[in-house]
């Protein structure tokens, strides 16, 4: 009786299904697993010996590739670890399926994806009490931000919030006592334009040691047409999607290990697939670059692959702190604050609205990844409409996730007196 193998390492991994000999698996396209005899030209759905039926996941794990060679022969290439297999990854977790209703017998902690694009903030958080949890969500004063702290405080937890506009954070908070009656909502101000202003909000919040329980980061986003260069000298969407949030993080990650299990959800847009780094390209002109050599759109889709990347370097490193780390996508031409920037956006914005997500909509994504038990052990995978999606290929990239994170680092430490790379 074979079982499956990892044939590169030697290391057998029983599997729940055993073959008789000349019979091998195949995962098909909804994950069922066909039987295949070679020898004999025969396939079949049914187990050869015991006529049972098996299934596995749909999606290969996160990092794997599937890769058929010019003489057809099929391997399975893990990026992340960089090993090459024959046998699919999916097939550790096959299930039995029970021949009645087709359902597993064996399995109930099975993830489904429960909800879509349609789906809401509310109904994602439909059954799910936030009490005694403590969620951060930087930049949330307007658009999908804000749906995201109103949806996490109707659920009783205690928001901590923050912008640029103090003004705009008080009538949020205002609004928000005022419809829900009792809620923990605070506003604390916060520019992403400047290192001195993340050190003093971080310094702020560890010294009231607010998190006590589960806490929470869920990054935003900015865009800028024009160029402009923050008061540290960086170019102004670089500093406040990317460096802010990486010198944030590693401000508050003892407050991050004290609360854990912990997770930090990095927005980000389906606009980081056309962004573009590898190993030989990145550099500090690359992350924030002169004006002559800036576009806006290339800088945003940057910024935006930017951050999958280091979601997915942070979650190989500080998994074993008890942090996860997610990144996502809130959904296409959200009417936000880039439509008071141009008339133009303004237009666009108006003609795409009947056919986008609203706000709450858009903030499904991030409460889910941010509050649903059963996403725990999720962390490390990208995000789009509720449900897992395959990133950039950069992502995958070992070589460039630890490149990165290491230029972020030395760009900070040129700035940061004292600073300690982490």
């Amino acid at each position: 009786m074979d079982s499956v193998s990892d044939r590169t390492s030697g290391a057998s991994k029983k599997c729940v299904i055993d073959c008789p000999p000349d019979w091998t698996f195949r995962v098909s396209g909804d994950g069922d697993i066909l039987f295949v005899n070679p020898h004999q030209h025969l396939t079949q759905w049914e187990h050869p010996t015991s006529s049972l039926r098996y299934r596995t996941e749909k999606n290969l794990p996160f990092g794997w590739e599937r890769v058929i060679s010019t003489d057809e022969e099929i391997t399975f290439v893990n990026h992340i670890q960089g090993t090459t297999t024959i046998e699919d990854p999916r097939l550790q977790k096959a299930y039995l399926l029970d021949p009645s209703t087709n359902l597993s017998m064996e399995r109930t902690d099975q993830l489904r994806q429960k909800f879509d694009s349609s789906s809401t903030a509310d109904h994602v958080l439909h059954d799910v009490d936030l009490s005694g949890k403590t969620f951060l969500v930087t930049g949330g004063t307007s658009g999908v931000g804000s749906a995201t702290v109103r949806a996490l405080a109707k659920k009783g937890a205690h928001v901590v919030f923050t912008g640029r506009n103090a003004k705009a954070g008080s009538e949020i908070t205002q609004t928000l006592e005022r419809e829900l009656g009792k809620c923990q909502v605070d506003f604390v101000p916060l520019d992403l334009c400047s290192l001195d202003s993340v050190r003093y909000f971080a310094d702020k919040l560890l010294a009231k040691q607010m998190y006590t329980t589960q806490r929470t980061d869920t990054e935003r986003w900015c865009v800028w047409l024009s160029y402009e260069l923050t008061v540290d000298g960086f170019e102004s969407m670089f500093q406040v999607n990317v460096l802010s949030q990486v010198y944030l993080l590693v401000l508050l990650k003892p407050l991050l290990v004290q609360s854990a299990p912990s997770r930090v959800i990095f927005v980000s847009s389906e606009s980081h697939r056309s962004g573009s780094v590898t190993f030989d390209t990145l550099s500090e002109q690359l992350l924030s670059p002169p004006e002559n050599l800036y576009s806006a759109w290339t800088q945003y889709n940057n910024t935006k692959l930017f951050q999958v990347i280091i979601s997915q370097y942070l979650q190989e490193h500080w998994a074993k702190d008890g942090i996860a780390f997610y990144s996502l996508h809130p959904g296409n031409m959200i009417l936000t604050g880039l439509s008071r920037t141009w008339w133009f956006w303004r237009l666009v914005f108006g003609l795409a609205r009947p056919f986008t997500k609203t706000l709450d909509q858009g903030a499904a994504t991030t409460v889910y990844c941010a509050a649903a038990p059963e996403l725990a052990n999720e962390g490390g995978k990208y995000w789009n409409n509720c449900w897992m999606s395959a990133p950039n290929r950069a992502v995958l990239d070992g070589q460039v996730r630890e490149a990165l994170w290491e230029l972020c680092q030395v760009m900070l430490a040129k700035k940061i007196r004292g600073y300690v790379k982490c």
